[in-house]
């Protein structure tokens, strides 16, 4: 996986994982929850693929200000190959929501026997 200012490169059919950390020194507490999602068009408002995250690890140094999201092979392997968009929201315990990715390019390619 390629992360730029712009996007992220993701070879299909790859296990690999995004750290997302805060630095407004907010932690994540029990109950919040991490979601990615994956869209064809950024406008969409059907996802092709959501990743749930509560694997809450120390980013920056602080203990739970960083989140794992994990990728996992069986999620982009029958993908088609080619640009979607992904966004990051976290949806805080106390009933909040806040995008903190909006949709940016996501392109998924090609990578050895798997992908």
């Amino acid at each position: 996986m390629q992360i730029t200012s712009t996007g992220i490169t993701f070879v299909r059919g790859d296990d690999d994982a995004l750290l997302v950390g805060l630095t407004n020194g907010a932690v994540f507490e029990s109950g919040d929850k991490v979601y990615l999602s994956l869209k064809s068009k950024a406008t969409d408002t059907t996802d092709i693929l959501q990743i749930e995250s509560e694997e809450f690890v120390t980013y920056g140094g602080t203990a739970n200000a960083g989140v794992l999201i994990n990728i996992r092979h069986a999620q982009t392997i029958n993908l088609p190959l080619g640009s979607y968009f992904y966004d990051i929201l976290i949806a805080w315990a106390n009933g909040t929501y806040v995008t903190v990715i909006q949709p940016t390019k996501f392109t998924l390619v090609p990578g050895g026997s798997h992908g």
